[in-house]
């Protein structure tokens, strides 16, 4: 009974904070995390966060690659929208992991905290910036291209890079100096990785 009021208590307090928090995590207040950290409510902001840009994604993919999906070629027959959207969902999961690991070690390296945790649900947690990209990646990587979309996505982007920054900044413990120098570093060998991937 005890685990029963719990969990409702938290569900009731999530569902309180979660608006203030994203908010000001949004508009670039980073120290929101230590708030976020102290009342416990990293952990489900980082997979509500995450998991809800999975299915942006997936959803703005199936969108998006209709034409492609439903077109006469062999790789759209027969395809399963739940399947594209679990698939959205499991590879933001995967993204969000891989990319808080680099910049855990970026950030480790140059001083920050030697603690893997508190990078990774901060970075989950600034996902919620990521949810207006995701749409404008989905159509770009389907072939829909413009320079209204393009310009939408990169300044997306830039706003939920911003967004991380300020959040892991305040996770870390670094100093605006050394947060640069971690975020650009990591930036590049991330996109080293990808570039060398595809």
């Amino acid at each position: 009974m005890e685990i029963a009021l719990s969990g409702r208590s938290m569900i009731r307090r999530l569902i309180a904070l979660y608006p203030r928090h994203m908010l000001k995590l949004l508009s670039l207040k980073g120290t929101v995390m230590r708030d976020i950290f102290e009342k416990g409510l990293a952990l489900p902001y980082c997979s509500a966060n995450v998991l809800v840009l999975g299915l942006i994604y997936g959803l703005a993919a199936i969108y998006f690659s209709q034409p492609l999906l439903n077109g006469s070629s062999s790789a759209g027959a027969g395809y399963n929208a739940l399947l594209i959207l679990m698939v959205g969902a499991t590879v933001a999961f995967l993204m969000h992991a891989g990319a808080a690991l680099f910049l855990w070690v970026f950030c480790r390296g140059i001083g920050g905290s030697p603690l893997f945790g508190p990078v990774y649900m901060g970075l989950g947690a600034a996902a919620i910036a990521f949810w207006p990209v995701a749409p404008g990646l989905a159509a770009l990587q389907a072939g829909c291209l413009g320079p209204v979309l393009a310009v939408f996505t990169l300044v997306a982007a830039v706003n939920a890079a911003a967004v991380v920054y300020a959040a892991l900044r305040t996770v870390t413990g670094l100093s605006h100096l050394k947060m640069t120098i971690a975020a650009v570093v990591s930036l590049i060998y991330i996109a080293c990785f990808m570039y060398l991937w595809t």
